[in-house]
């Protein structure tokens, strides 16, 4: 034992420990008699007819060894040999020829790692919370998941309530331990891969100077201040749609009702933001990213006002590049959980926009060390913007990102 210590750079205790923890009475590696009789009460047992084959001789003599597996009486004979080094009877002569009286017990190392496996798995089985605690946790998360919003949400405001993490929280809704299931979940995002088209790609000679090379070319910090705009369309066929305008750094996202998915419509929903910050439209909106839709297409609509003073930069992603704006790509997933693909817009009207403009920019992002845009968006000096357009910070607690936010829009 002691050898064996000092070669793993272990204690002889330990080595002992673990041979008499991990020791079988059966193994394929190790020569064994299996036809023995190992019963203490063996040489004074007068039993027969075990088998209930008509035999008359006693058990103990039978050569097929099974008195041990029948008797109801049967009771091991302990080896004494176990008890001292090397504590198995891996090298024990005695098993060889006629055999011992005793159980074996064998030392097999691939037996003795899958042993250790299961104890680590079964010691890890179950969950570690009161029955008390998991009622509290049903309680406070299952109403506000239902709402819609991601465990991450929900923990960033009731950390001190609950005794476990989001990530533990979701291992309990995997194994069905929570009432939520996954279904109530947010989905994740999955993206696949971007189609690309071989061959030379011809730009259009009006967007001269509003590529994404020129973009690219623009200074850092203007760069990360740029605006990044699109449009979520309704219903397949139908015309109104959704302006959004996404501030990246802060994750607000400014939503416009555009009655038709046009330029016209555009620039009024863009005249309307001017109009209500002024002088400080240029400064917020100096520079906008968007993609190659129709609706943008005519770039000098959106960069000059009404007064023909030029207020803003305008520049196009590269063909089915919707990646390059991604933050506004990643905030239309949160806004279709609220308005989910296919869904007519026909019914919405402005004023609904300020609804959900409010629970979409109240959503705690981790991304902001789970703050909401909303709140970002005033310290950045977004305050005048965020009141005209009616958005009010909700409690963690109000935010709903479920379409039943919309469903009396829906109803009229």
């Amino acid at each position: 034992m002691s050898k064996i210590a000092r070669e793993i750079g272990a204690s002889p205790s330990s080595v002992i420990r673990e041979i008499k923890r991990n020791r079988v009475p059966e193994s394929s590696r190790y020569l064994v008699a299996q036809a023995r009789n190992i019963c203490l009460r063996a040489r004074l047992c007068k039993k027969a007819g075990l088998c209930d084959n008509g035999c008359m001789m006693f058990c103990r003599n039978c050569q097929g060894g099974k008195c041990n597996e029948l008797c109801s009486d049967f009771l091991a004979d302990p080896c004494p040999m176990l008890e001292k080094p090397p504590y198995c009877c891996n090298e024990c002569a005695n098993r060889y020829g006629h055999g011992c009286d005793h159980p074996y017990m064998f030392y097999d190392p691939y037996m003795a790692n899958e042993l250790a496996k299961k104890r680590r798995s079964e010691s890890r089985a179950g969950i570690d919370c009161t029955e008390e605690e998991l009622e509290r946790i049903n309680f406070i998360v299952t109403p506000l998941v239902h709402q819609g919003q991601s465990p991450e949400h929900v923990w960033a405001s009731h950390a001190q309530e609950l005794s476990i993490t989001p990530r533990t929280y979701r291992n309990y809704v995997e194994a069905g331990i929570v009432d939520v299931i996954n279904f109530h979940l947010p989905k994740r995002n999955r993206y696949k891969p971007r189609k690309k088209k071989d061959g030379p790609k011809e730009e259009a000679p009006s967007m001269e100077g509003h590529l994404y090379e020129d973009f690219l070319a623009l200074p850092e910090e203007k760069r990360a201040k740029a605006v990044q705009m699109d449009c979520v369309e309704g219903r397949q066929g139908e015309v109104p749609a959704i302006l959004t305008l996404t501030f990246p750094l802060l994750e607000f996202q400014v939503l416009m009702y555009l009655e038709r998915k046009d330029q016209i419509h555009v620039k009024l929903a863009i005249d309307q933001i001017q109009s209500l910050l002024g002088d400080s439209f240029a400064e917020l909106f100096e520079v906008i990213l968007t993609d190659r839709g129709s609706e943008f297409k005519d770039h000098q609509k959106i960069e000059y006002g009404k007064n023909g003073v030029k207020r803003c930069s305008v520049y196009y992603c590269d063909p089915q590049r919707s990646d390059q704006k991604g933050f506004c790509e990643r905030n239309h997933a949160e806004l279709r959980r609220i308005i989910p693909k296919g869904t007519s817009l026909r019914k919405f009207e402005k004023t609904d926009m300020a609804v959900l403009g409010s629970h979409l920019n109240s959503y705690l992002r981790p991304r902001l060390n789970y703050t909401s845009p909303i709140s970002n968006a005033r310290k950045a000096g977004l305050g005048e913007l965020v009141d005209g357009l009616s958005y009010a910070l909700l409690e963690p607690d109000e935010v709903v990102m479920r379409p039943y936010l919309i469903k009396d829009i829906l109803a009229r």
